[in-house]
């Protein structure tokens, strides 16, 4: 019988894309809003973490986000004033920081994954990495994977989602675009919540309660 294939993504599963883009959005608010932050008496501790995010959480704007907020990662949009500089943030500017020196969602979570997919060899299923990146997001994605000692097998980048099945049968990811098909493995996050899927986990340490099923 032929291996069952699940394809995993990497956004807010394993790596923290969330923090860092809020830690990356709060030096651009600062740098972009110099002359408020000098009238309010707060440049002589942008260099401090917690000072960063204070600066972060005041500057008025109608941009702004709350550093506590969880950040709707497939709409980032709403954060920029145009599609254009979205893109040249993400792909350009940041696509290093925000793809590679990401932290993981939990520490050694990737290691994790590895014992997973050994898990999942006894039920005759294998885990990949599948990815829609572009660039330097692939490059990047590589350096964080190299880096959380990932020892998955196969790591496969696509140009579109509808490409997605033809090399696995299930995918995880976070992405409540996808979550209308039944092939989809949701896992669950404060920005996805609303979005039902028939497939669902809390986190990615929960995915091997799903092998029985799947295979």
């Amino acid at each position: 019988m032929d291996k069952i294939v699940i394809g995993v993504t990497l956004d807010d599963v394993v790596r923290d894309i969330n923090t860092k883009f809020k830690e990356l959005y709060a030096k651009r608010v600062i740098a972009s809003n110099e002359i408020i932050l000098k009238s309010s008496d707060k440049t002589e501790v942008v260099d401090g973490v917690e000072s960063v995010i204070q600066c972060f959480e005041n500057v008025v704007d109608d941009k702004e986000i709350n550093y506590e907020q969880i950040i709707d990662i497939y709409n980032l949009t709403q954060y920029f004033s145009s599609e254009e500089e979205t893109i040249d943030y993400i792909y350009n500017d940041y696509v290093f920081d925000l793809y590679a020196l990401s932290n993981e969602t939990k520490e050694k979570i990737v290691i994790e994954l590895n014992k997973i997919n050994g898990i999942a060899n006894d039920f005759n299923i294998e885990l990949i990495i599948i990815l829609k990146e572009f660039g330097k997001q692939r490059s990047s994605s590589l350096h964080f994977l190299a880096k959380t000692y990932c020892e998955l097998s196969k790591v496969i980048f696509i140009d579109e989602y509808k490409d997605v099945f033809n090399y696995c049968n299930y995918i995880v990811t976070t992405n409540y675009h996808l979550f209308s098909d039944k092939r989809v493995i949701k896992v669950e996050t404060e920005y996805n919540k609303q979005h039902t899927c028939d497939l669902t986990i809390k986190n990615i340490s929960k995915l091997p309660e799903l092998f029985e099923i799947l295979k």
